[in-house]
C-alpha cells in the first residue's frame, strides 16, 4: 500500500443534489423506524404510505425492517430489531458514474487503491467503500464465525472520502463487508472515535504500517515488527527500516514457497516467544488479512516487478540512489514494494564494495543476558540451542552474493513449483464466493407457526416484490441469517403455481439481480437440511 493524495471531484449540479437527497431519505426513514414492534415487518401498506410522504420508490422497496435471531440455537431473548437497507437502495450512478470513477482512478495513478495492482490498461478497477455500506461482515467467536447483517454506514455510501478505486480480488474477494474496528462499533461510538483496524490510505501513511519483503514478495506487518525490535532491541522505526533494508533475513516469520524458513532462525525464535507473551494488535496484519495481500496470484504479480526493479537498478549500477518517496519508483504499479526492493539492493551493493555508510548504525545489544534470544545479527549461536546463526564472515559473503545478483529469487520466471500454487478455487463455496449484493438481501424466515418445523427453512429476498416477505400479510415472524460458509451444499426447492424443481446458493449467485428478484415474486422458496426447530429457543 502507498499513501494516496485526497481531492474531490466537482460533480455535476444534478449528481449533487441526488447524493444529498438520497443521503437524507435514507437517515430520516430509518429514524422513524427505530421503535417498530419486535417480530413484525413492513406490510404493502405501511411501504405505499412511506412512498405517497415522498421517499424514493427504489428506497422502500428494499428497506429492511426485521426481527433477528443469529443462529438458531440461540435465545428469543436476544432477538434483535434490525432495520436497514440492501444492496438495491443504493444507486451506483451516485457514487460509481464515469466522471467519480475516473477521477478516483487518477488519484491512485490507475492502481488499486489497497494492493497497488495497475488497473488502467485493462479498465478492471472499480469503485467501492472504505466503511462498507450494503453489508457488514461481524466476526463472532473471535472470528471462528462470521455473520452478515445490515451495515451501520449506510449514510457513507455517497461521501467522497468513503469511495476508493479498487480491484475485484481486493474488494469483492476479500474485503466485501469486513471492516474490523478495535472496540466499540460507530453507531454505539462517534464515527470519529471509532478505531478502524483497515488502513485508509487517504489519510494515513501506509508504509508505517505495511512494507514488502524483496526476497519473497509478501506484504508483512512493518507496525508488528517495529513493537518487537522496540521491545528486543530499542530500536526506532527508522533503525528498524535500516535493518531490514540491509538484512532483510531479519524479518519475522517469512518463508519461501517451498516453506523453508526464510528468516534468520535465533530471531524468528525470539519473535515467537515475545508473540506468544505480548499478543499485540497490529494495524498492518487486520489489513493484510483483510485485504488478501498475500494471495499467491499478487505475490507472482510482484515477483515480476521485482524483474523490472532488478534491470534498472543494475542499469544504474554505482549512481544508484535508495528511493524514500513513491514519486522516486520509475514503476507505476507496486511502489511500496519497490521501494523496500531498491533500498535492500543498494545496501547491499554498498556493502559489497566496502563503502557501506549509514546515518545511524542500528542499536543491535550483544548483551549475553539478554532475555529471549536477544542477540546481535551475525552472533553464533550456542551449539545448545540448535538454531542455526551466520557469522560475521558467513553474512558478509551472503551479503557479497545479493549484490553481485546471486542468492535472489528467480524473478525471470516464477518457478513452476510457484506457478503451481495458484488456487483452483471453487467458483462458489465460502462466503467470500457469494457476492456481496446477494449477501444482502437474503435470509430465512420463520412464522409462528413453524417454530416446531425442522430440517426446512423458508428463504425470502428482502424486497417488497418477494410473493411471502414483501406481498402477503403475516403474523408475528423471526429472520435468521444464511451461514454462507455452511448452508450452501444445502438443496434450495422452488414451487411455482404448476410444479416443483430443485437449485442450489451457486444458481443464485450466477443469476442476475433482477432475475432472483423475479423468482422470489413468483415463487415460493425454502432451502431443506439440518435445520434444528426453533421451539424452546
Amino acid at each position: 500500500m502507498i499513501s494516496l493524495k485526497f481531492s474531490a471531484v466537482e460533480l455535476a449540479p444534478d449528481t449533487a443534489v441526488k447524493q444529498s437527497a438520497a443521503q437524507k431519505q435514507m437517515v430520516e426513514v430509518l429514524d422513524r423506524l427505530q421503535s417498530v414492534p419486535k417480530y413484525h415487518t413492513l406490510t404493502q401498506n405501511d411501504r405505499l404510505l412511506l412512498k405517497k410522504e415522498g421517499y424514493a420508490p427504489d428506497l422502500i422497496d428494499n428497506l429492511v425492517v426485521i426481527t433477528e435471531r443469529q443462529g438458531a440455537v440461540s435465545s428469543s431473548h436476544d432477538d434483535e430489531i434490525v432495520v436497514g437497507f440492501t444492496y438495491a437502495a443504493f444507486d451506483p450512478a451516485l457514487y460509481a458514474n464515469e466522471q467519480i470513477k475516473q477521477h478516483f482512478e487518477h488519484v491512485s495513478s490507475g492502481c488499486c487503491c489497497f494492493c497497488e495492482s495497475f488497473l488502467a490498461s485493462t479498465g478492471a478497477g472499480d469503485m467501492s467503500h472504505y466503511r462498507p455500506v450494503q453489508l457488514l461482515e461481524v466476526d463472532k467467536d473471535n472470528g471462528l464465525n462470521t455473520t452478515d447483517q445490515c451495515s451501520p454506514y449506510f449514510a457513507l455510501a455517497y461521501e467522497q472520502e468513503n469511495l476508493l478505486f479498487i480491484c475485484p480480488e481486493c474488494d469483492a474477494k476479500h474485503k466485501a463487508g469486513k471492516f474490523p474496528v478495535k472496540g466499540p462499533r460507530f453507531p454505539s461510538v462517534d464515527l470519529e472515535e471509532e478505531q478502524a483496524m483497515l488502513i485508509n490510505p487517504y489519510h494515513e501513511q501506509p508504509r508505517d504500517y505495511i512494507r514488502f519483503n524483496p526476497l519473497n514478495g509478501h506484504a508483512f506487518a512493518f507496525d508488528k515488527v517495529c513493537a518487537f525490535y522496540q521491545a528486543a532491541q530499542q530500536l526506532n522505526k527508522e533503525e528498524v527500516a535500516n535493518l531490514l533494508w540491509q538484512q532483510p533475513t531479519a524479518i519475522p516469520s517469512q518463508r519461501t514457497v517451498d516453506d523453508r524458513l526464510l528468516t534468520n532462525q535465533d530471531i524468528e525464535t525470539s519473535y515467537q516467544a515475545w508473540l506468544a507473551q505480548m499478543q499485540p494488535e497490529s494495524r498492518g496484519e487486520a489489513t493484510i488479512t483483510t485485504l488478501g495481500l498475500n494471495r499467491t496470484a499478487l505475490v507472482l504479480a510482484r515477483m515480476a516487478t521485482l524483474k523490472q526493479c532488478r534491470a534498472t537498478f543494475l542499469e544504474q549500477g554505482k549512481d544508484a540512489v535508495p528511493p524514500l518517496f513513491s514519486e522516486q519508483v520509475d514503476t507505476i504499479e507496486f511502489r511500496s514494494l519497490a521501494i523496500d526492493a531498491l533500498s535492500t539492493w543498494y545496501w547491499q551493493h554498498k556493502q559489497a564494495g566496502g563503502q557501506a555508510t549509514l546515518d545511524q548504525q542500528p542499536r543491535l545489544s550483544n548483551d549475553a543476558d539478554a532475555e529471549g534470544s536477544n542477540k546481535a545479527i551475525g552472533e553464533r549461536v550456542d551449539e545448545e540451542t540448535g538454531g542455526v546463526q551466520h557469522t560475521d564472515d558467513q553474512a558478509s559473503n551472503q551479503q557479497n552474493r545479493h549484490a553481485q545478483g546471486e542468492d535472489l529469487p528467480n524473478v525471470d520466471k516464477p518457478s513452476q513449483e510457484f506457478t503451481n500454487l495458484i488456487p483452483l478455487e471453487p467458483k462458489h463455496g465460502n462466503s467470500s464466493t457469494y457476492p456481496i449484493w446477494l449477501r444482502s438481501c437474503l435470509a430465512y424466515l420463520v412464522i409462528e407457526s413453524e417454530l416446531e418445523q425442522a430440517n426446512k427453512r423458508r428463504l425470502v429476498c428482502l424486497s417488497s416484490q418477494d410473493r411471502f416477505y414483501g406481498q402477503k400479510a403475516k403474523g408475528k415472524c423471526v429472520f435468521l441469517p444464511v451461514d454462507w460458509n455452511k448452508d450452501t451444499g444445502n438443496v434450495i426447492k422452488v414451487r411455482s403455481h404448476r410444479n416443483i424443481w430443485e437449485a442450489s446458493f451457486s444458481e443464485l449467485a450466477d443469476s442476475r439481480p433482477q432475475e432472483l428478484v423475479n423468482l422470489f415474486a413468483n415463487n415460493d422458496v425454502w432451502v431443506e437440511g439440518d435445520y434444528p426447530a426453533l421451539v424452546g429457543h
